[in-house]
């Protein structure tokens, strides 16, 4: 049998990545990415009625438009995602902040975490994959403080990227365990990282834990930084006292 994946490059990692990072190119991705019955979550109204279930091309001698397959739409889809699966899990892996720093980039890393990280296939695994969004974020916190560089934590791309991966079980734990000793000094310390912490406070199997974690007089008085935006603290802290107003 012969294996026709196509070999891993960088090039190829970069072909990928302009493809994930553009606005429209991206919604090819997403297309061969999402299941039929979770597609109209990731593509809006018109872009769903545009694109179709079934893709189509016009037919010069008829007029009309056929189907580009005869095969069933899902089981078409899901060939062409095995013949991908291996670049777009390294896209993951080797190109994860440009990614979670791009607004089309995000979404598609979105997609591959939830629709190829429980693959048992070769390559990277959703262990693998959401290690990467984990060392990206700690890497950016380490240049920050170093370099002067950016925080994924506080990008506003990235934090809401972060905000959505936390409301899945797997990737929360994996956060939990990262960062838990740095929740306090690290991740809340910027208005849109309490964001992403008050993400992960949702989470009621890890709740008790990461209260544990944080000091609710140590974030009042961080939100009370001059020139500081605190609608991430307040969030913070209302969560903590259990959503009261």
């Amino acid at each position: 049998e012969t294996d026709e994946t196509p070999a891993s490059s960088p090039s190829l990692s970069l072909q990928l990545l302009e493809i994930a990072t553009s606005p429209t190119a991206s919604k090819f991705l997403l297309m061969l990415l999402t299941p039929l019955k979770r597609r109209s979550k990731v593509l809006d109204p018109l872009e769903y009625e545009v694109m179709g279930p079934i893709p189509t091309l016009l037919n010069p001698a008829t007029g009309k438009e056929v189907p580009t397959s005869k095969k069933n739409p899902e089981t078409r889809r899901k060939e062409l995602l095995q013949y991908l699966s291996k670049p777009l899990k390294e896209l993951a892996t080797e190109q994860t902040e440009a990614l979670m720093r791009s607004i089309a980039g995000s979404q598609v890393l979105k997609e591959i975490c939830l629709n190829l990280g429980n693959s048992n296939s070769s390559g990277a695994g959703g262990k693998e994959i959401q290690g990467a969004i984990i060392d990206a974020c700690r890497t950016s916190l380490e240049q920050e403080k170093d370099d002067g560089g950016f925080n994924l934590f506080e990008e506003k791309v990235s934090q809401i990227f972060l905000k959505q991966m936390l409301t899945t079980s797997s990737f929360a734990e994996d956060f939990y365990q990262a960062f838990k000793s740095d929740l306090m000094q690290k991740v809340a310390s910027t208005n849109r990282g309490a964001f992403v912490v008050t993400a992960l406070l949702k989470n009621t199997s890890l709740r008790t834990n990461v209260l544990k974690e944080l000091d609710q007089d140590g974030i009042l008085e961080q939100s009370k930084e001059e020139g500081r935006s605190t609608a991430g603290f307040e969030a913070l802290l209302k969560e903590m006292r259990g959503g009261e107003s």
